[in-house]
C-alpha cells in the first residue's frame, strides 16, 4: 500500500507491525516514524505497539542472558550474550527512557569480559544516575584501566603512562564520589573508592574511607585486608598487623593476608632497626 500511496499514514502503522513481527525493529520504528510523520491518527496505537515490541525484545533478551548462564561451553555462552545484547538493545529503541536495558547490556558485557564495550553503557547508567552497581563497576573498570597503564610504567618508565594511569584513577574518584553522594551506605562503592584513593597514593582518604567500611562491616574479611594493606602503605604496623591477623584467623589459607601481615613485620622491624641505628649514631 505504501508503495502506492506514500502518505497513508495507516500503510505505514501496519507496516510497521508486520517488521514488529519479523523481529525487526529497526524498520518497524522506521515505519511508525514515517506514519506519525503523515499524522497523528494512529498515535496512540503506535504508542501502544511500541510497548508491545518492548516488552517482546526483553523478554527475548532475558531468554538469551538466561540460556548463557545456564551454558558450560564458552562459544555458546558467548552466542546467547551477544544475542541477549541485540534484543536489549532493540528494547531501548522501544523504551529509551528505561534503565533495565542498559543494566543487562552492561552485564552482559562484563559477562563476556567486554570491559570497553561496557563503558559506555555503564556511563549511559551512572549519568541517569542509577543503579548503584553502575558507579561500583565503572570506577572499578576505571581502575583497572589506570593499574594497567602503571604496570606498563613500570616495565618501560615512560611518564606517559604513569600520567594517564592518574588520569584513569581521577575518573574513578570523580564517578565514585558521584555514586556515593546518591548511595552513601553502599559498600561496593565505597570499597571501589577507598581503592582509588589508594592508587592515587592517597593514603589518608583512603585509610578513612576503609576505618569507616570495617566499622560498619565487621565480619567482612575483605574490608579488613584492604584496610590492613592501607595501613601498611602507611606504615602504621601495630594496626596493620591488627587487620591482617584477624583476616588470617579468618581465612587461614588467604595467602595475600599471609603474605602482607609479614611484610607488616618485616617492615616494622626494619623500621625499629633503622631509628636505633639513628638514634646509636646520634648519641655518639
Amino acid at each position: 500500500e505504501v508503495a502506492k500511496n506514500p502518505a497513508s499514514d495507516e500503510g505505514w502503522s501496519m507496516l510497521g507491525k508486520l517488521y514488529s513481527e519479523e523481529g525487526d525493529i529497526p524498520k518497524m520504528l522506521e515505519a511508525f516514524d514515517k506514519s506519525l510523520a503523515v499524522s497523528k491518527k494512529f498515535e496512540v496505537d503506535i504508542k501502544e505497539f511500541k510497548k508491545y515490541s518492548w516488552a517482546t525484545s526483553f523478554n527475548k533478551g532475558v531468554s538469551y542472558f538466561n540460556s548463557a548462564i545456564a551454558t558450560t561451553k564458552q562459544d555458546s555462552i558467548n552466542i546467547f550474550f551477544e544475542k541477549a545484547v541485540e534484543q536489549f538493545n532493540y528494547s531501548i529503541m522501544c523504551e529509551p527512557d528505561s534503565t533495565i536495558g542498559y543494566e543487562n547490556i552492561a552485564a552482559a558485557h562484563l559477562n563476556m569480559g567486554k570491559k570497553e564495550e561496557a563503558i559506555p553503557v555503564l556511563e549511559k547508567l551512572t549519568k541517569i544516575g542509577k543503579p548503584a552497581y553502575s558507579f561500583s563497576r565503572l570506577g572499578a573498570i576505571y581502575l583497572i584501566k589506570g593499574a594497567d597503564l602503571m604496570d606498563g610504567y613500570r616495565k618501560s618508565k615512560n611518564k606517559a603512562d604513569s600520567v594517564n594511569a592518574f588520569g584513569w584513577y581521577n575518573k574513578a574518584i570523580s564517578v565514585l564520589e558521584t555514586g556515593r553522594a546518591k548511595f552513601p551506605t553502599d559498600a561496593e562503592i565505597l570499597l571501589q573508592l577507598g581503592n582509588a584513593y589508594y592508587s592515587s597514593d592517597k593514603i589518608d582518604v583512603a585509610e578513612s574511607s576503609f576505618k569507616d567500611l570495617v566499622e560498619k562491616n565487621p565480619a567482612n574479611k575483605e574490608l579488613k585486608y584492604a584496610y590492613g594493606v592501607v595501613l601498611l602503605k602507611g606504615r602504621k604496623y601495630i594496626e596493620a598487623a591488627s587487620q591482617l591477623e584477624q583476616v588470617v584467623k579468618m581465612d587461614a589459607n588467604n595467602i595475600d593476608a599471609c603474605y602482607n601481615l609479614a611484610a607488616t613485620y618485616i617492615n616494622w622491624g626494619n623500621d625499629l632497626r633503622d631509628e636505633a641505628l639513628k638514634k646509636e649514631n646520634n648519641d655518639k
